[in-house]
């Protein structure tokens, strides 16, 4: 379907790692699009987008699969992007799924919480002695990747552009009490920056666990 501005989209990166699947989600509102711009056609400018800042940070047994986006304002809307998978470009031993480098992602106002990304797939040489800083053209890549103004811009205008700007999607309890939240899109915050938290880990992603 056609993207329509000011709707709120989610990105669901499909990877594979060590024989695991690992998921990273990112939410995004539409601020301009093409007459021709599609959900298909922002996955696959996210999985280019995905090539160029992150994977080449992973291991070479690392790899991204497909992008899927969803309009999730119309629960109608989705689009998949799903080319022959990219592996990461990092030689050597790799680190366990769990592995992960965290990344926050810096709220505007107190309106959410700070939004949090968990990157697995990284080689023994990225982690050294338990710790990983990130030098400054990865700062760079990854705030592109996380953070605003936009993360997709096809350039244009013109009939397929399309722009995408990152976003925290604030949840509510489902009833008084809950443990289960609902996405709340009333809760929309930007993203003004990223905080390198350093090395963690993913639980769902540990032997026995998630899926």
């Amino acid at each position: 379907m056609s993207l329509v501005v000011g709707d709120v989209y989610k990105a669901t990166f499909y990877q594979k790692f060590l024989g695991q699947n690992l998921l990273n989600v990112q939410y995004y509102v539409c601020d301009e699009a093409g007459s021709l711009a599609t959900e298909a056609s922002a996955a696959g400018a996210l999985f280019a987008l995905w090539v160029a800042r992150i994977e080449k940070y992973l291991s070479t047994l690392h790899q991204l699969v497909a992008v899927q986006v969803d309009n999730v304002s119309d629960g109608i809307g989705i689009g998949m992007h799903t080319p022959p998978p990219v592996s990461g470009q990092v030689t050597g031993d790799a680190m366990p799924a769990f592995v992960t480098q965290s990344i926050q992602q810096n709220r505007a106002t107190r309106l959410t919480r700070h939004g949090h990304k968990y990157l697995g797939g990284f080689a023994e040489l990225s982690i050294a002695n338990g710790t990983s800083t990130l030098n400054a053209q990865q700062l760079a890549d990854y705030t592109a990747m996380f953070a605003g103004p936009s993360s997709i811009d096809a350039g244009g205008p013109d009939s397929t552009d399309h722009v995408f700007r990152p976003v925290i999607v604030g949840r509510t309890p489902v009833a008084p009490g809950s443990r289960n939240y609902a996405l709340d899109l009333s809760k929309i915050n930007d993203i003004t920056g990223i905080t390198y938290r350093g090395v963690s880990t993913e639980n769902l992603r540990k032997p026995g666990k998630g899926f």
